[in-house]
């Protein structure tokens, strides 16, 4: 008589159907063996309640499980396992995620290696690592790119005007600045001004100073693209010292129209020194069709074929053998100074310069110097604030020279690149300073 899965005898309850639980509760596991076909087991009687922790391996979820199946919260899972997943894979939208799970990241465009964001613009010597660097001036909100590192000599191309219009002039030519939202173009000798997009710019155009009168010898020259007019010498041939050199002349204006193409900028040579006559003009300067005129020469002694010499931009001191002062033009200079007496000490009249008249010699005192104008000293800060020169003196151009004196030591004072005069002892005139173009705009 066979048993029943008890170990009873009889198979009723295996023929009948009615195997209850408390039939197996105490079956030995031993009995089980083989499989249990798929079809013995009712559709989702099965639940995670009837599977040990750990019971199915990874060979038994290869495939074959529908999204339906997986509800609830998935547990924590490392990035680094999440390798390899085919993106035919991952359908739908996905959750919404903290940003502070993304680590990493950079959340700031300053943050970026090739990029800088600051409160000034860039200069020539920034030096960034490679081209296409771009700088954004928070401040006056311009974008810059760099298109050329050259050490010390970067290129940054301006991308934006900060005002939110579009075009504006690009150009290029002599040595080139920007700052807070401008462009500078300093011309110290002549050149191009090369245009690509048109626009209208502002400018100041200074000509060379005209040299001192008088004296055998070479003195201290006035400075250098200042405009600055040459001092005035000691003894001369015809008696009395020289008259000083008149400032160049200070031309500026404002939206001045330029199309594209090539403009030529021409910056005058201070008028040269030479001894024992009169002082010689300086060059003109000038740009697209505006001309600052040339600083006249310091008087000395006779000669009607000088006095042209001492007219000018501003115009040159007197001398007091011929006391004839130069006289300046209007918007650019002024007159030189005259010479009171022909006597000792022989005093010689200051030269003219951008804002004032030479100085008029006195029975003691040679006449000063003219002073310059200041007018463009933001200008000069501007440009030396994205790294180039201070030009200028203390923000001044076109100052007239000082006028010689014959005896003693009251020779006149150079103004803001004028030249002082000289006396008995040291009496050499000086050649004026060479002139200066500055072009700017947005």
């Amino acid at each position: 008589m066979p048993t029943n899965i008890n170990g009873n005898t009889g198979i009723d309850k295996v023929q009948d159907g009615t195997v209850v639980s408390a039939d197996i509760a105490t079956l030995d596991a031993s009995k089980l063996t083989g499989s249990i076909a798929a079809a013995r087991i009712a559709s989702n009687t099965i639940d995670s309640a009837h599977i040990a922790s750990g019971a199915v391996d990874d060979a038994h979820l290869a495939t074959g499980i529908t999204a339906s199946k997986l509800t609830g919260a998935l547990p924590a899972i490392s990035a680094a396992n999440l390798t390899a997943i085919p993106a035919a894979n991952i359908t739908g939208t996905l959750p919404a995620i903290s940003g502070a799970n993304l680590t990493g990241l950079t959340s700031s465009f300053s943050g970026l290696t090739d990029t800088t964001v600051s409160t000034s613009d860039p200069a020539i010597n920034t030096n960034p690592s490679a081209t296409g660097h771009i700088w954004v001036n928070k401040t006056s909100g311009e974008a810059y790119v760099c298109t050329d590192t050259t050490t010390n000599s970067n290129v940054w191309t301006n991308v934006g005007d900060g005002g939110g219009a579009a075009g504006g002039v690009v150009a290029s030519g002599g040595l080139s600045y920007s700052h807070n939202g401008y462009h500078y173009h300093v011309f110290t000798s002549t050149g191009n001004f090369v245009v690509s997009n048109a626009g209208n710019v502002d400018y100041l155009i200074v000509a060379g100073g005209g040299s001192g009168g008088g004296g055998i010898k070479n003195e201290t020259d006035a400075t250098v693209n200042t405009g600055g007019g040459g001092g005035g010498g000691g003894p001369h041939g015809a008696g009395g010292a020289g008259g000083a050199g008149g400032a160049g002349g200070y031309l500026a204006g404002n939206s001045l129209s330029v199309t594209a193409q090539t403009y030529s900028v021409v910056v005058g040579a201070g008028g040269s020194s030479g001894g024992n006559e009169w002082g010689n003009r300086g060059t003109d300067s000038s740009f697209n069709g505006q001309t600052a005129t040339a600083g006249g020469g310091g008087g000395a002694g006779a000669g009607a074929s000088s006095l042209t010499e001492v007219n000018g931009g501003s115009g040159g001191g007197a001398d007091p053998n011929v006391n004839t002062a130069g006289t300046g033009v209007s918007g650019q200079g002024n007159a030189g100074g005259g010479a009171t007496q022909y006597s000792s000490p022989y005093g010689a009249g200051g030269g003219g310069g951008a804002t004032q008249s030479g100085g008029t010699a006195s029975a003691s005192q040679a006449g000063n110097g003219g002073n310059g104008s200041n007018d463009h000293a933001a200008w000069v800060t501007a440009i030396s604030a994205s790294g180039g020169a201070t030009y200028g003196v203390d923000g001044y151009f076109a100052g007239g020279g000082g006028g010689g004196i014959g005896s003693g030591s009251a020779y006149g004072a150079g103004k803001h690149g004028g030249a002082r005069g000289s006396n008995n002892t040291s009496n050499g005139n000086s050649a004026g300073g060479s002139g200066i173009v500055i072009i700017r705009y947005s």
